[in-house]
């Protein structure tokens, strides 16, 4: 199965700063940080602002505008987590996750990733739903997997989609349904995961044309929920 996690790769701070930025940034397009005036976002952070905390967080993830600094990472993101932003949440967890922050590594990270989750986060609802599934640091649940896989793939992330339609194609954690996941996989395969479009094609010959015809509609049809559980327009 695809069980993408970002801070199995030995470059932590570009995982952590891709997946954040990714999820911030309403333009996807810009895959480059903007440079931030760093004195006047720590000031604003000792003041207790967390979209702040959490940018100065970023920076010394970054290491570009100054020197990178995990520890300082951890404290900030931590400060912004404790005043319940997501993004921030979310950055202490991966951090944990990682053996970076906390003593209770992978059992903290969920918590937080969780946390972050509940607000919306699709980032944080795929990692949840990714720990569920393979147990670590949490007992594995498959349905609660499958709970949250489907909430970030609401929201259109693309590995969310691909294991979602594995959930489906598998039945793990939910009735075996191959419409469905053909349906998942084919969201998936349109954002570029290329296992996702030989998977689809795969099911797709054991479909009726009517099955194949009417999830095609629905993927035609789908548009991002956002983190409010609405469509986005």
């Amino acid at each position: 199965m695809r069980f993408t996690r970002f801070v199995a790769s030995l470059g932590l701070a570009s995982a952590l700063l891709a997946a954040c930025h990714k999820h911030s940034e309403p333009d996807a397009s810009s895959s480059q940080p903007k440079p931030v005036n760093i004195a006047e976002v720590r000031a604003r952070a000792e003041r207790g602002d967390a979209s702040a905390q959490v940018a100065l967080a970023r920076v010394y993830l970054e290491g570009t505008q100054i020197r990178a600094d995990e520890k300082e990472a951890v404290q900030w993101s931590r400060k912004a987590a404790e005043q319940g932003l997501a993004d921030g949440q979310y950055i202490l967890a991966m951090l944990m996750e990682a053996g970076r922050a906390g003593t209770d590594g992978e059992s903290e990270a969920v918590l937080w990733y969780r946390k972050a989750a509940e607000q919306g986060h699709r980032d944080a609802q795929y990692s949840v739903g990714i720990m569920y599934a393979t147990g670590r640091g949490t007992p594995k649940n498959k349905e609660e997997s499958v709970r949250w896989l489907r909430a970030a793939a609401e929201q259109g992330l693309a590995d969310a989609q691909f294991n979602l339609a594995q959930r489906h194609q598998f039945g793990q954690g939910t009735p075996t349904n191959l419409a469905v996941a053909y349906q998942w996989f084919s969201l998936a395969a349109k954002q570029g995961i290329t296992d996702a479009a030989k998977s689809a094609a795969e099911i797709k010959g054991a479909l009726s044309p009517e099955q194949t015809a009417e999830a095609d509609r629905a993927v035609t049809a789908f548009a991002p929920k956002n983190p409010s559980g609405t469509t986005t327009p």
